[in-house]
């Protein structure tokens, strides 16, 4: 039967089954990929997921759990709750308070020193301090990719490309020429288009490099999660309680809080706008993912 025959409301019923399986295979290929590509360098096959997730360090759970991002404002809210850094939410600037001495600053983690380093001075905007943090994840990625939780995305470019390509290719196969029968039969197409729309934004899922977790990645971030369970309820009702190092961890785990003011989540938005921004003004954008979290206990991680 030829599909190009089905006309009318038929035919998006058809797309919309055809463009959900594939995504579905496509999903589920890339995960497959993730594990093969993840078990070729783990070097910790034989150790229990509780046993490797005591072993991560604050920001590379963050890592773990939502990528670049979830590292960058990790740091935000992390400093900014020690009052180290200042959000200043008004220009989407981080600035140093200058309320610590030497000392404090002396015994930050690298990532969290990469993040004052930037906004020294006068302050930085929380761009241009995410990409000095992106540049001082490199050792964390090693670390994770070595311990198979993660894939590389410059380690192995199949994984990010094949699954979005085979999806993108049926999308646009079983729409363009559909869309030109239509409109050289003078037959509305307006909905076809508004679906492959729709299909084409869902592929930017399956190429995207910051989801790169496998499955027993999966697992050591529930052993994260469930082996921190009172840190969580610390982390949710008396944050200023905790010392840097457990405020990390609470925040690369569990994302923001469910408060007013949290810089975590004035980091987000103000990163947020950014990206905007740059995309309204012509520029390429960066995609944010899903890396703010739901309240105190819901990170969604990338």
């Amino acid at each position: 039967m030829n599909p190009f025959k089905i006309h009318g409301p038929a035919y998006l019923v058809f797309y919309l089954m055809v463009c959900s399986t594939v995504f579905m295979v496509a999903c589920a290929l890339r995960g497959s990929l993730l594990n093969q590509a993840a078990e070729a360098n783990d070097r910790t096959q034989n150790v229990d997921a509780k046993d490797l997730a005591k072993t991560l360090e604050p920001y590379e759970a963050a890592y773990l759990a939502g990528g670049v991002e979830r590292v960058f404002l990790t740091a935000c809210g992390c400093l900014a709750r020690h009052n180290l850094i200042e959000i200043d939410a008004v220009n989407d600037k981080v600035k140093i308070t200058g309320s610590a001495n030497s000392k404090v600053y002396a015994a930050l983690e690298r990532i969290e020193r990469a993040l004052i380093s930037r906004c020294s001075g006068s302050g930085a905007s929380l761009s241009s301090c995410k990409a000095a943090v992106t540049t001082a994840t490199a050792d964390l990625k090693r670390k994770l990719a070595m311990n198979g939780l993660i894939v590389d995305s410059n380690q192995n470019t199949t994984v990010q490309i094949l699954p979005g390509f085979i999806y993108l290719f049926v999308a646009l196969l079983f729409a363009v020429p559909k869309f030109i029968i239509a409109s050289q039969a003078h037959l509305p197409f307006t909905f076809l288009v508004f679906e492959m729309a729709i299909a084409v934004a869902a592929s930017f899922h399956l190429f995207r490099t910051d989801n790169s977790r496998t499955a027993k990645g999966d697992r050591v971030l529930r052993a994260l999660s469930d082996g921190n369970s009172a840190l969580m309820l610390t982390h949710a009702t008396n944050p200023s309680s905790l010392s840097l190092r457990d405020c990390a961890l609470a925040y690369g785990v569990f994302g923001a809080l469910a408060l007013a003011g949290d810089p975590f989540m004035a980091a987000h938005a103000g990163l947020h706008r950014a990206y905007a921004g740059s995309s309204d003004s012509g520029g390429c954008g960066s995609s944010c993912g899903s890396s703010c979290g739901g309240g105190c206990g819901g990170g969604c991680g990338g």
